[in-house]
């Protein structure tokens, strides 16, 4: 029933634009941070960006995906006008959590897509916990914070900026360049059609030097591997198997189930 609620309150995030004053009208950072869709047009001119609704601790607990058409989003269609050639695009999901320093292991993290071809070991060989830590708070108190201007009092909104202003994703290093603002030895974007594989990276051991950690989603153990894919006509799919319960929780949802039926029957000997 969670994976089903999840599942009804990620697709409803990625139509709808409702102005709302509550917590979540902007894209959040932190332990929990919350997943946002950036989408950039070829010539580097125009860049789209939307609060995808669903925090760092939900999907890493279990999420059952998604497909939706970002054809009813009107900050989306006007991108669409100001792209030359909508399947060179590129674009990235990602959730930052800037809250640390380079030399604290785990305290600085982000879900990010890469690009096609990417392996952990070459994200942790070349990735430095500084340059992960200088890439994602730079991210988030630049490009993130112009966002969120933007969106302001909406919830789960999006918007478009044009090269040139604070909320373009591609400004110079306080924004969300590729490769992390130049930062990591991966490229959080990909072209439009190609499905993007999902990592949770974060600073390592070895103190501010030291290497970042770096995990596939769902990865392994007969689960499908997390992606998110969009294409040119704005259709954004997110594919992922929920890991399998532990044997607790198996155990708690029988004996809950046990409990609704013995009172069930107690209800009908007394009728």
């Amino acid at each position: 029933m969670k994976l089903k609620l999840k599942l009804k309150a990620f697709a409803a995030s990625l139509v709808l634009a409702a102005a709302s004053g509550q917590a979540g009208a902007t894209i959040q950072t932190g332990a929990n941070g919350e997943l946002f869709l950036t989408v950039v047009s070829s010539d580097n001119l125009v860049s789209f960006t939307k609060d995808l609704g669903i925090t760092m601790d939900s999907f890493l607990s279990g999420f059952a995906g998604a497909s939706v058409s970002l054809s009813t989003d009107a900050a989306w269609n006007q991108f669409l006008q100001l792209v030359t050639n909508p399947a060179t695009m590129i674009f990235s999901v990602a959730a930052l959590n800037p809250s640390g320093t380079a030399s604290t292991a785990g305290s600085i993290s982000a879900i990010t897509t890469v690009a096609p071809g990417t392996s952990a070991a070459t994200m942790m060989q070349a990735t430095t916990n500084t340059q992960l830590t200088t890439g994602v708070q730079s991210a988030a108190s630049g490009y993130i914070t112009a966002v969120n201007a933007l969106q302001s009092g909406v919830a789960d909104g999006s918007s478009l900026s044009q090269a040139g202003t604070s909320a373009f994703a591609l400004n110079s290093n306080n924004a969300f360049n590729s490769f992390l603002n130049g930062q990591a030895s991966f490229n959080q974007f990909g072209t439009i059609g190609n499905a993007l594989s999902v990592f949770l990276v974060a600073n390592g051991s070895g103190g501010a030097g030291g290497s970042i950690t770096a995990n596939q989603l769902f990865s392994g153990n007969g689960l499908t591997a997390a992606n998110f894919l969009l294409t040119a006509g704005g259709q954004f799919s997110a594919t992922s198997t929920a890991p399998v319960p532990e044997p607790g929780s198996w155990a708690m949802l029988l004996a809950g189930l046990l409990a609704v039926g013995a009172i069930a029957r107690r209800r009908m000997s007394s009728s």
